[in-house]
């Protein structure tokens, strides 16, 4: 039976920080083998067309965007799809019918980190409304499981340019 862990993506952040969130709530997602509930509230003003396409204009109403509006993802869901899936999903009223009541998580990293693994098999829809990068932290901390995000795999990117998605392969090599 499906598990899914949704966090609180915070608004207005520059791109990178955006993707830093998303990246730490994928890795926590998979720690708890659980599948991540994308965001949706990313910056709508990171999107390389956010002019050029006049969003600027038609997305005023929004409080963000979805991971769709910045990445391909035809390539993250070859990836990625057996672990996220998106954000709608759990707005559905289908969702808690089919899964039952999400469970608020604490906001404090080590307590959140430590109820989370405790519900492992337990509550299906976890929320954490913290910092998802210190829950991160916090589950390389207590787990044995570090890097879950990051292994390194070789994927055909568009224009054919092939890339290492690895952490520690990243921090270690000479370029």
């Amino acid at each position: 039976e499906p598990r899914f862990l949704q966090y609180v993506h915070p608004e207005g952040l520059p791109l990178g920080e955006d993707f830093e969130h998303l990246a730490a709530a994928l890795e926590s997602a998979r720690v708890l083998g659980r599948r991540l509930v994308l965001p949706d509230t990313m910056n709508c003003k990171n999107c390389p067309a956010y002019e050029a396409y006049g969003l600027n204009d038609t997305l005023l109403e929004l409080r963000g965007c979805t991971i769709d509006y910045f990445a391909y993802m035809f390539r993250f869901f070859h990836v990625y799809a057996g672990d996220v899936v998106e954000a709608g999903v759990a707005r559905d009223e289908l969702f808690e019918a089919s899964w039952g009541p999400e469970v608020a998580l604490p906001h404090d990293p080590g307590f959140a980190a430590e109820e989370a693994l405790l519900a492992a098999g337990q509550a299906s829809l976890l929320v954490f409304g913290g910092d998802i990068r210190a829950l991160r932290g916090e589950l390389r901390r207590r787990t044995s499981v570090v890097g879950a995000a990051a292994n390194c795999s070789y994927h055909e990117w568009p224009l054919r340019f092939m890339a290492c998605r690895d952490e520690a392969f990243v921090a270690n090599s000479d370029s």
